[in-house]
C-alpha cells in the first residue's frame, strides 16, 4: 500500500465517520423538535375545560368565606364585601364561577384554529418515547466520536450533548 492510498483510506475513513455523525445530529434535532412541539401543543378542548372546572372545584374552599352573606343575623354591606374581611380569592372565586361559560368559550376560541395536542396520557407516552429515543441516538453519536477518536479523528462533541450519553451512564 502506497503513502497516497493511505492517506485516501483514512481521509475516506473520516469522510465516512462525518457524514454518519451529521445524520445522527440532524435526527437528534428533528426528534428534540418533535418533543418540544408535542410539549408545547395545548391541551386537547375537553382536557382543557376539564381543567378550568378543577381550578374553579378549588376554590370551593372559599364558599365557607362568605357565610355572613347567607347568615340571618349577619349585616354585610359592600365595605364588607371589599375589605379585609374576605381575601382577594373569595372574590375571584365568586367572579370565577358567574364566568364559566364565557371563560369556556374562550379556551374554545382560543383552540379552534390550533393544532390538536395529545391527551395527557398519550402525550407522556409519547414524550417517553421520544425522549428514549433520542437518548439513544446520543450514545450512538458517542460511540462514533470514540470510534473516530480511536480511529486519530478528533469529531467535537455537541455543546448540548446528554452527560448520561457522553459519559455512559446507564440509569436503572
Amino acid at each position: 500500500m502506497t503513502l497516497s492510498t493511505a492517506l485516501a483510506s483514512i481521509a475516506d475513513a473520516r469522510k465516512a465517520i462525518e457524514t454518519e455523525i451529521a445524520a445522527l445530529r440532524r435526527r437528534i434535532t428533528t426528534t428534540k423538535h418533535e418533543i418540544e412541539t408535542i410539549s408545547r401543543a395545548p391541551l386537547p378542548k375537553e382536557e382543557a375545560l376539564a381543567k378550568l372546572d378543577g381550578v374553579l372545584a378549588g376554590f370551593d374552599s372559599y364558599a365557607a368565606n362568605v357565610h355572613a352573606l347567607v347568615s340571618p343575623t349577619a349585616k354585610v354591606g359592600i365595605d364588607d364585601l371589599l375589605l379585609s374581611h374576605y381575601p382577594e380569592r373569595t372574590l375571584l372565586w365568586a367572579v370565577a364561577l358567574t364566568m364559566r361559560d364565557r371563560l369556556a368559550e374562550s379556551i374554545t376560541e382560543y383552540l379552534a384554529d390550533k393544532p390538536a395536542g395529545l391527551p395527557h396520557a398519550a402525550r407522556e407516552a409519547k414524550l417517553a418515547t421520544l425522549e428514549a429515543s433520542l437518548l439513544k441516538l446520543e450514545r450512538d453519536e458517542e460511540k462514533l466520536i470514540e470510534h473516530a477518536g480511536a480511529a486519530g479523528f478528533e469529531i467535537m462533541r455537541r455543546v448540548d450533548a446528554d452527560p448520561r450519553a457522553v459519559l455512559d451512564i446507564i440509569e436503572s
